[in-house]
């Protein structure tokens, strides 16, 4: 793993941790509590998500440009 996984992985692991803490010792009914923690799940989600499909895109593109200076090469 990269140290651009890392940090990702660890920002959005604190964002989790951070989130949850701040739901649970907010004042609130069960019911608003359960869908504030659903809410936030999915937000949370979608955004590892999108980190992810970004670096994916910019692991192909880098690998795109190893392969077009290894054609070079040859």
């Amino acid at each position: 793993m990269n140290n651009g996984t890392k940090i990702l992985i660890a920002a959005a692991s604190g964002l989790a941790v951070g989130t949850l803490l701040g739901i649970f010792f907010a004042p609130a009914k069960g019911a608003d509590l359960r869908k504030s923690i659903e809410d936030k799940g999915k937000e949370l989600a979608e955004n590892v998500k999108e980190k992810f499909r970004r670096g994916r895109e910019q692991v192909n593109h880098a690998k795109e440009l190893a392969e077009d200076k290894l054609s070079q090469l040859i």
